[in-house]
């Protein structure tokens, strides 16, 4: 123990001596330093000053610029606005309009700009809590944000755009004339970014105050009363899908109910002009006229097949080897049927929450109304509950 304390501390003195070591040159050299400064000429002082002191201003500055890039500088995440302007990026996460034609930012910053449309000249772009518009040819500010109280607003089309101003809907012109007054309510209980207001074949979609939607005209008033849940822009035609309590229905362009909100689903067939039809297990397609074209569809179907053995690895696992069948299960409206593969026809609707086949002449099937599994076998009727 006292071989230790003794090794200890003379390691404390070699470290004091180094120490006084260090002291002792560093005296010496401001010393000499200081000497040099009194003895040396005028002119040398003040070039030495001089260097000095621009290498602080540099040092400073170069501080000073790498935090102005770092927090306010360009980020080079570009995106473009049309053929003329971008979009440019700065490391604050706010954006400035350039345009490429004359090499110029075109305003201040802004948060963002909205998608642009084809058929509309105009873009949405965003201030903080207030929205304006910009020209997407030139991105000249069209409607300035700061200058007006909207809080929301949406793309033109037929030559309005809605905006929301004090939790109010209204329409404007380019002009930024209001057309039609700020009286639909904004509603918290429907998806305002999926609603969009957008006019289509003189209609636009537009809720009430209790979050039901409709149709107005462009006059601003209901040409489709507020009871909807969903309404889907025009199809093909002018065509569109309502939906109310999980219920569909369809709409033509002249806003005639074609069918009654009362199916599992209702939309155009592929671009033409008939529908789709989906209720109480069925899937089928009619004309204008309500004339059935195809009686059987459905969305999605499987090969069934069944198991002719097991073979067992050990007492927790088995596998089951399928053959095929020749039937196979189809979705409608996100349930299943049983189908002939062979000969495409039905054989029993699509009710089943799922099915499996468990034998060359029996189904497993399942519905939420039996409270679990049974047994129909190839012809559909109920074998064993």
């Amino acid at each position: 123990m006292r071989s230790t304390t003794n090794i200890f501390q003379a390691l404390l003195g070699m470290v004091a001596v180094v120490f006084n070591c260090f002291i002792a040159i560093g005296r010496l050299v401001v010393r000499k330093c200081c000497s040099c400064w009194v003895e040396s000429p005028k002119w040398v002082r003040c070039v030495v000053f001089s260097v000095v002191l621009l290498l602080g201003v540099g040092l400073v500055s170069c501080i000073g610029l790498g935090y102005y890039l770092d927090n306010y500088g360009r980020d080079y995440y570009d995106s473009y606005v049309s053929d003329t302007v971008t979009l440019r990026s700065f490391a604050d996460g706010r954006w400035r309009l350039y345009n490429d034609v004359t090499e110029k930012y075109i305003a201040g910053k802004i948060n963002w700009v909205s998608d642009t449309s084809k058929d509309a000249p105009y873009a949405v772009y965003a201030v903080p809590h207030r929205r304006g518009y910009i020209n997407t040819e030139s991105g000249e500010v069209v409607i300035d944000a700061t200058k007006n109280r909207y809080t929301r607003a949406w793309l033109f089309s037929e030559g309005l755009a809605a905006v929301e101003c004090d939790g109010k809907i209204g329409f404007i012109n380019d002009k930024n004339e209001v057309v039609i007054p700020f009286k639909f309510d904004y509603s918290d209980d429907v998806d305002m970014y999926d609603l969009a207001p957008i006019f289509h074949n003189g209609y636009a979609l537009m809720c009430s105050g209790d979050g039901k939607l409709g149709l107005i005209n462009m006059e601003g008033n209901w040409a489709v009363e507020p009871e909807y849940d969903q309404i889907w822009a025009p199809q093909e035609g002018g065509y569109r899908t309502v939906i109310k309590d999980g219920r569909y229905g369809l709409l033509d362009a002249s806003l005639n109910i074609i069918y009654d909100v009362a199916y599992d689903y209702v939309g155009q067939y592929a671009e033409s002009d008939s529908f789709v039809l989906m209720n109480e297990g069925r899937m089928w397609q009619e004309d204008r006229e309500g004339r059935v074209l195809n009686a059987f569809m459905y969305e999605y179907s499987e090969v069934l097949c069944y198991p002719v053995g097991v073979e067992e690895y050990d007492e927790w696992e088995c596998s089951y080897d399928g053959e095929l069948s020749a039937y196979a299960k189809y979705q409608v409206s996100g349930l299943y049927g049983i189908m002939n593969r062979f000969t495409g026809e039905p054989i029993t609707l699509a009710i089943y929450d799922d099915i499996e086949m468990i034998s060359p002449t029996l189904f497993e099937v399942s519905r939420d109304d039996a409270y679990g599994y049974f047994l129909i076998d190839t012809k559909g009727n109920v074998v064993n509950r």
